[in-house]
């Protein structure tokens, strides 16, 4: 193990004669570390990391946060197939001007495997932080037909624009109004979780060769991606971190966006005749002034295409699948298309 230890300062101020107006940056921190050497097949560094700042007050100096951080890092290979890297930062700032404390928790941990020689491959990240959610509204305005993204109907004959009378529109000339969203300044306290995981599969490109069952078989494919991102106020560990658990109609998740995407390929870049089959799940859920908005979308789709030649191709699509429109604030916005 190899000890280290690193100072660093930055003065940055601002003079209106003999007075301090503005600062970029005015601090000095203290960092000591221990850490393996880069050589070794597991690397582990843990950091501790002390740091005060200042900023100018009635043009003068003065002790704004002090900060304690600590750091620990780690990543290793499993024989051939793993590869596993994992970060986690605790950070306590005391605000000496607001007279409050504060404490944020950042991890993030990464997973790469490959089995068969390749023919199996995934990634697999995941991270999770202290954080906030900005409450949002939003308003519709209107845009040159054909340019926007949703219609209105007045729907009770007032003439007004109510906010539950926009939808999306299909028609090309019934796209009038673009969603705009504008921040509030109300904020909740919240964790975050992000979750992102891939898995690629194929046969061997050698059965090609082989004039039989497996040259046919050899043109598939497989895909999956995932991706989950939401924001939670619970105190469940495991709700708060496993993407397993999460149900959108809890009042504890503020915030969601979820997508997962499983894809059956064949024939998937050779020219000629070649199909896809998938399965696309979206979800979103959204933090407003006034409520939340849930959105869900489940399709199938499938795709052929057939190369004549440079020049000529068939494609043919197909979809089939329901979507859901939920709010707690425009019960008429509820709906669920099938």
């Amino acid at each position: 193990l190899n000890p280290g230890y690193q100072f660093s300062t930055d003065r940055n101020s601002s003079m209106m004669g003999d007075s301090i107006f503005n600062t970029l940056m005015n601090y000095h921190s203290h960092n000591v570390y221990l850490k393996t050497s880069d050589s070794a097949k597991t690397r582990f560094r843990f950091d501790y990391e002390k740091r005060y700042d200042q900023l100018p007050v009635d043009g003068v100096l003065e002790d704004y946060t002090e900060a304690d951080e600590f750091k620990v890092g780690v990543s290793t290979s499993i024989g051939k197939v793993h590869k596993i890297k994992a970060n986690l930062n605790y950070r306590i700032v005391d605000d000496k001007l607001l007279k409050e404390k504060s404490a944020n928790l950042l991890g993030k941990f990464d997973w790469v495997a490959s089995y068969f020689d390749g023919l199996i491959r995934r990634h697999m990240t995941f991270s999770t932080a202290n954080t906030r959610e900005l409450k949002r509204e939003f308003v519709f305005v209107s845009v040159p037909t054909g340019e926007g993204t949703h219609t209105w109907r007045d729907e009770n004959g007032d003439g007004v624009k109510d906010l539950n009378e926009f939808y999306e529109a299909f028609n090309f000339d019934e796209r009038n109004y673009i969603k705009l969203f504008s921040p509030s300044d109300d904020y909740l306290q919240a964790y975050q979780t992000t979750y992102l995981h891939t898995i690629d599969a194929r046969l061997p490109y050698k059965w090609r060769d082989n004039h039989s069952f497996l040259s046919f078989l050899s043109k598939f494919s497989f895909n999956a991606n995932i991706r989950v991102n939401f924001k939670t106020t619970s105190d469940n560990l495991f709700r708060r971190v496993i993407p397993v658990f999460m149900k959108l109609e809890s009042s504890h998740y503020l915030f969601a966006r979820s997508q997962q995407r499983y894809t059956l390929f064949y024939n998937r870049n050779a020219p000629g005749f070649g199909f896809d089959l998938s399965n696309d799940f979206q979800a979103s859920k959204s933090l407003l002034s006034n409520g939340y908005e849930l959105k869900e979308k489940d399709l199938y789709q499938a795709n052929a295409r057939m190369n004549f030649n440079r020049v000529y191709t068939i494609r043919l699509k197909g979809t089939i699948g329901d979507q859901l429109n939920q709010t707690d604030f425009f019960t008429s916005r509820d709906f669920k298309l099938i």
